[in-house]
């Protein structure tokens, strides 16, 4: 079930893993479909800031990740999902590099 993009759209972010970054960024491509679980899930899995502690656990076997701040008023496809309790950002298509992203911080996990 999907609902409406809120009026006051808040700071979005996509955690990925070092390797992941470095492929992207590599690959030539400025459009990335998403990795690992949004491929298999057919989109690309984003949270709030609010989220980030909980999406943060799943990447426990990384020394440090990247928090890619994404700025959903440049993207398209975008829906607000419900999930375990929470409504979660996705998106339904792809990321740019040039145009979605707005700014990269890497977080140390251990």
């Amino acid at each position: 079930m999907s609902i409406l993009v809120p009026m006051i759209v808040p700071k979005v972010y996509k955690i990925i893993t070092i390797n992941n970054w470095r492929n992207f960024i590599t690959s030539g491509n400025n459009k990335c479909y998403g990795f690992d679980n949004d491929i298999k899930d057919g989109f690309i899995h984003l949270s709030t800031e609010k989220q980030l502690p909980l999406v943060l656990k799943k990447f426990t076997n990384q020394a440090s990740v990247y928090k890619l701040s994404i700025d959903l008023n440049e993207s398209k496809g975008v829906k607000w999902e419900y999930h375990k309790g929470d409504i979660y950002p996705h998106i339904y298509g792809y990321i740019s590099l040039i145009e979605n992203i707005t700014d990269i911080e890497e977080i140390l996990l251990f």
